[in-house]
């Protein structure tokens, strides 16, 4: 049965234009401040009010507060100007005062009340900003930090003391002290680095640190653990100096890959440790997460087969596919505690992780069509016409606890959940784009959000106070009873009955034949579906073992069980297949310059049914049926080689063949 949680409320705030949301964060009372961008005109209140907000220039950042209930309480604009401004993330700290890093481009002013705090990126690249509102939306202070080129700061943490820490990736050589002083730090290789940035909670420089090598470098995620320790993920490339002290941590990716890093400071930003992911493609760790024992979770994508065990053992996932997502978790000190996959026809993505106060492992983000989210030995199948938004549930052991999909869109549009969050009493609340039109109800039943034509932002907000069947479906039970019966040298008999429960809506079985007890549908010598509890197979081989199995699907949701009890049976007709005995007697007479006569006898046994003999003549003794100077095939005793050379010793060997299953005899 598929479950999971229900919907409090869900918001839309958009224009004609793209608008996102990137991140989200949740006070003590139960307020939602949201950060992203947005282009052209936007009303932000998403109830029956109006607060509209119009970007100047290009995209402007927006920082939103609604209130528990999802109501509007305001809405703040970053930008104007010549300015491109992108708002990435987005936290709070302990007196509810709002922080906000990201990237921008040109001029633009970072005060959205009526005063001005203008800032200009160095050569028109892109610099990185880091600004304080207090829980009123009213301007504090904002910094800069940038170069001659591109850089941008992706994530922000606060710790208990509300000093503010960002990570990202710079280029060339940058003054991260955003105040009178001059800290610089350059990337030597000419590709992103990066960087580590802790300001105080007046925004004055505490410290730096910058971690990278020869390669494309970039840290996308960032977060505190319990005793002020630092924790970072993203990817790397080539070889990578990962201590940002006096010491030298490398890391290295095979060439031309990236591969995910874990890298853990200390609050002083000394290096504490480094892990890395190894694989043979293209990694990335998107988000991390740390719970209150300073377990460390991440989650992101990978390609190919990745061993996440990053100390002396051996734990490989492999992607089906391109873009799987995985989830990982290490201890304190970067040990592999347990990492999973989950399974997806088409490319996914994950892009954000939390926890809970239990330890338990929230992610979201995004699927196209089926895909299985128990990593464990069950299925738990959640199914969409085209793309659809996840969040999934584990418990602190990486079990199942529940998946639930939303925003269901058609093929051909878009959508994303980008941040996920949950508070003290179980709440979920994650916000990110869509498009068209898309349900945001999980549960039984619709609540559509509409776009005004272009990507919008969402927020919406879950609760596990009951878990819902998931669209009113319940997944059927696996099938029982399975039983398979030969009817004839080539066909069989199949029968199974509903497993517990039955399952709604209409119920599928997909059954498979096959020679191994564990073929999957879509890999087996007959295979088929149907409403009913039988099947007829045919086009299979006589006096064969084969096994059936069977699974079931319901059309509500597209969730399935796991297969039946594997059946084994064996076609009759024939009987048992004999393998004919190597030929005997094999002989082979000149005829002429160019010809010669062959001759054998029928091994013991003969074979059964109808046994093909197989002959070839060549120049070496142990000439193979293929690769000889002259050859063929009858069902009798005798043939005639052509097109040798005159005065050559040649050799002939012959096998036998069996026409009920193709078994063979050795070469006489």
């Amino acid at each position: 049965m598929g479950q999971g949680p229900n919907l409090t409320w869900a918001k839309k705030i958009g224009g004609s234009n793209d608008d996102n949301g990137t991140s989200i964060a949740i006070d003590g009372i139960g307020n939602v401040y949201s950060a992203g961008f947005f282009s052209g005109a936007v009303d932000f209140d998403p109830g029956p009010g109006v607060f509209n907000l119009s970007s100047i220039g290009a995209d402007n950042t927006f920082i939103s507060k609604l209130d528990a209930s999802g109501n509007f309480v305001w809405a703040k604009k970053l930008g104007g100007g010549t300015s491109s401004v992108f708002g990435l993330s987005i936290g709070l700290d302990n007196s509810g005062n709002v922080f906000v890093t990201g990237n921008f481009f040109g001029t633009g002013d970072f005060d959205p009340g009526p005063g001005v705090s203008s800032l200009t990126s160095l050569s028109g690249s892109s610099d990185i900003f880091i600004t304080k509102l207090d829980n009123n939306g009213s301007f504090v202070w904002v910094k800069q930090i940038g170069g001659i080129t591109a850089d941008k700061g992706y994530a922000l943490a606060l710790d208990a003391s509300g000093n503010v820490y960002t990570s990202g990736f710079f280029n060339g050589n940058v003054d991260f002290d955003p105040g009178p002083g001059i800290v610089n730090m350059t990337a030597v290789s000419g590709s992103p680095e990066i960087f580590v940035l802790k300001l105080d909670v007046s925004g004055n420089f505490l410290w730096a640190k910058q971690m990278g090598g020869n390669g494309p470098d970039e840290a996308w995620s960032i977060a505190m653990a319990a005793d002020g320790s630092v924790l970072t993920t993203g990817y790397f490339s080539e070889t990578a100096d990962f201590d940002p002290g006096p010491g030298i941590v490398n890391l290295s990716a095979l060439s031309g890959d990236t591969d995910i890093f874990v890298s853990k400071l200390n609050s002083s930003g000394d290096f504490i440790w480094a892990r890395q992911f190894v694989g043979s493609d293209n990694d990335a760790g998107y988000s991390v997460a740390t719970d209150a024992l300073g377990n460390v979770y991440t989650t992101g994508i990978f390609n190919g087969t990745v061993d996440f065990d990053p100390g002396i053992g051996t734990y490989n996932l492999t992607a089906p596919v391109v873009m799987n997502i995985f989830i990982s978790k290490l201890d304190a000190t970067g040990n592999f505690v347990w990492a999973k996959i989950i399974e997806t026809q088409y490319i996914s993505g994950s892009n954000a992780i939390t926890t809970d106060a239990l330890s338990n492992v929230y992610i979201t983000g995004y699927f196209v069509q089926t895909a299985d989210f128990d990593p464990g030995p069950g299925v738990n199948n959640l199914a969409a016409a085209g793309a659809a938004l996840f969040i999934l549930k584990l418990d602190a052991t990486g079990n199942f606890v529940w998946s639930t999909k939303m925003g269901e869109v058609s093929a051909g549009v878009a959508g994303n959940s980008l941040a996920v969050k949950v508070d003290n009493g179980g709440n979920i609340f994650t916000t990110g784009y869509f498009t068209g039109s898309a349900d945001f109800d999980p549960c039984q039943g619709v609540f559509n959000l509409n776009s005004n034509g272009g990507e919008d932002i969402f927020i919406s907000k879950l609760n596990q106070n009951v878990l819902c069947i998931n669209n009113g479906c319940i997944t059927p039970g696996t099938p029982v009873a399975v039983t398979g019966t030969g009817t004839g040298p080539t066909t069989a008999s199949l029968d199974w009955a509903s497993g517990s429960p039955v399952g709604s809506a209409t119920v599928t079985y997909y059954w498979v034949v096959g020679t191994s007890p564990t073929v999957t549908y879509g890999n087996g010598v007959a295979q088929g579906s149907t409403t009913g509890f039988w099947a007829g197979a045919t086009g299979l081989s006589p006096g064969t073992i084969y096994y059936l199995r069977v699974y079931a699907t319901t059309s509500c949701d597209n969730t399935s069980s796991g297969y039946g009890t594997s059946y084994a049976f064996i076609t009759t007709g024939y009987g048992i297949c004999t393998t004919p005995g190597t030929p005997v007697s094999v002989t082979g007479t000149a005829t002429g310059p160019t010809t010669a006569s062959l001759d054998w006898a029928a091994g013991n046994p003969v074979g059964s049914p109808t046994v093909t003999y197989y002959w070839v003549v060549g120049t070496s003794p142990a000439v193979t049926y293929g690769n000889g100077v002259a050859q063929g095939s009858t069902t009798g005793f005798w043939a005639g080689a052509t097109g040798l050379s005159p005065g050559t010793i040649y050799y002939l060997r012959v096998f036998a063949s069996t026409s009920c299953n193709n078994t063979s005899s050795g070469y006489g």
